[in-house]
């Protein structure tokens, strides 16, 4: 069986690497070994249901009790994770994503004189437990080989402009799950929304709580539209958008050619079949400072699930940003503001 397993480096998000540190059998004494590898395996169930198995291999390239082998399951964990379907919550207290669970085992497989040998499994004596999302390049560069979840939202602490009669959403400002305790094999508490209904405060400026950004509520005048999006972290978040003049309809044609029968007075015909129409409306921030500029570039563009408040419901959506994302023209002295298409994920509004 493989010498040892343990944890290497890694952190309680699924978006970021989580690395085991192997130490493989040591078959230095056999005497016609053709091959030599190990085998990583990673049961991960996500939220107490069915489990599915990774596998994950590595040749070894000497003999010898000081070669270790290090191996990376974060890929496995994001293909698990990717098979939860998010909702955007409309009432406070809703549990917003639930918890991946993993049983990491380690065994050898080798080739001698022809035959395949598979050593006994050893088992990583914890199991590890995951929330969504994960750290950003930047983070993983500024941290060690471990590193703790303290917050659950990369929002400014600076005034947020939400629109009057509207669910706030705000991920949990403060959030502890210590790496320390996750390698340890603690399970974190899953975080749950927090939704404010903006209609029961006044206009202007509130401070939600001591650990929250402020808010400013604007009148319903303004042309603000509501987004829910799921934030770098996994949680469901608000924000409201400036809706700008522009608006496209999306159409598909395909078109086919109906053949006439044969006359010498009748020809081949084209007929075109279109697509239901997929709005696409023109967004912006409006003006806003450096770091809700960097939110807004960094963030909120790299959603990948978002929802829009059309009539009262909530319509699934694309945030679709131009492949260059105007930042701060340091030759004027005017707020910047950042520019993008949403487009509807269903066909027409009516």
């Amino acid at each position: 069986m493989a010498s040892s397993i343990a944890l290497h480096s890694g952190s309680p998000l699924v978006g970021s690497p989580v690395v085991f540190d192997i130490v493989p059998s040591d078959l230095s004494d056999k005497t016609a070994l053709t091959f030599h590898k190990v085998v990583l395996q990673a049961e991960i169930s996500l939220d107490g249901g069915a489990s599915s198995v990774y596998s994950f291999s590595h040749v070894v390239a000497r003999e010898g009790g000081d070669y270790h082998v290090q191996i990376d399951i974060s890929s496995a964990l994001r293909s698990v994770a990717d098979s939860y379907e998010y909702t955007p919550h409309l009432t406070a207290g809703e549990k917003q994503y639930p918890v991946l669970s993993v049983d990491v085992s380690a065994w050898d497989e080798y080739l001698e004189k022809g035959d395949s040998h598979t050593t006994t499994p050893i088992q990583l004596q914890t199991s590890l437990h995951f929330l969504l999302g994960g750290f950003t390049d930047y983070e993983r560069i500024n941290s060690g080989l471990t590193r703790d979840v303290t917050t659950l939202t990369r929002k400014p602490i600076t005034l947020e402009v939400v629109p009057h009669a509207n669910y706030l959403h705000i991920a949990p400002p403060s959030y502890l799950f210590m790496a320390v305790d996750w390698a340890e094999g603690e399970a974190p508490d899953a975080p749950t929304s927090i939704a404010i209904d903006t209609s029961i405060l006044a206009l202007g400026k509130h401070q939600l709580s001591a650990n929250t950004h402020g808010i400013y509520v604007s009148d319903n005048d303004d042309p603000y539209v509501p987004i829910q999006f799921i934030n770098g972290y996994g949680v469901v978040e608000s924000i409201a958008a400036i809706t700008l003049t522009g608006e496209n309809i999306e159409k598909v044609v395909a078109k086919h050619t109906k053949t006439a029968p044969m006359a010498f007075n009748k020809i081949n015909r084209q007929t075109a079949r279109k697509s239901s129409s997929k709005h696409v409306f023109e967004l912006s921030s409006g003006p806003v400072t450096l770091d809700w500029l960097r939110w807004w570039q960094d963030e909120f563009l790299n959603t990948s699930h978002a929802w829009v408040k059309i009539s009262g419901t909530w319509v699934p959506c694309s945030i679709i940003p131009e492949d260059s994302v105007a930042g701060t023209d340091y030759t004027e002295g005017k707020l910047p503001e950042v520019v993008f298409a949403l487009e509807l994920n269903i066909n027409g509004i009516y």
